[in-house]
């Protein structure tokens, strides 16, 4: 794994086109969350469609990018497609996902539950780490919609309990 603050922009470019082209039969997916001093929110591009969503003020940021993976997958449970590739620049919610037994967040766990669900219907769904703000166009919207505020304005998610 390159580290983003000494790695070009360039390098991870040609990197996730190496990978789309390793993986050109999954559908991307790009999943983020967001927070600030008053606001959290997340977002979820499916095939150039972005979606976002207000989330609780009080939730983290692992939580808003969990919660943007676990939306991220119930949209494509709906899907005839069945080859995904969940791109997110959380290491923390891919860590989350991939070593439940570390006492995860109980939302890890309503993702895992979901997988299995969607893996018992011959969903074949990959996961990569993708560093934000380096110039790769399905993150580009996730950032444009950050910028113009539709990410913590556009929709009101309820609270998962």
């Amino acid at each position: 794994m390159h580290d983003k603050s000494t790695t070009a922009p360039i390098v991870f470019q040609q990197i996730f086109l190496y990978h789309r082209h390793q993986y050109n039969t999954y559908i991307p997916i790009f999943t983020d969350g967001s927070k600030t001093t008053t606001r959290v929110g997340c977002g979820v591009v499916i095939a150039d469609v972005p979606s976002s969503f207000q989330l609780n003020a009080l939730w983290s940021v692992l939580t808003a990018e969990l919660t943007a993976i676990f939306l991220a997958l119930e949209r494509i449970s709906d899907l005839l497609k069945h080859k995904f590739c969940i791109y997110s620049d959380s290491k923390s919610a891919l860590e989350a996902l991939s070593h439940p037994q570390n006492g995860t967040h109980p939302l890890a766990l309503d993702i895992l539950c979901l997988l299995q669900s969607l893996k018992a219907r011959d969903f074949k769904i990959l996961f990569c780490w993708l560093p934000g703000h380096v110039g790769i166009q399905g993150m580009n919207w996730l950032i444009l919609l950050q910028r113009q505020q539709l990410l913590l304005f556009n929709n009101h998610f309820p609270t998962l309990t």
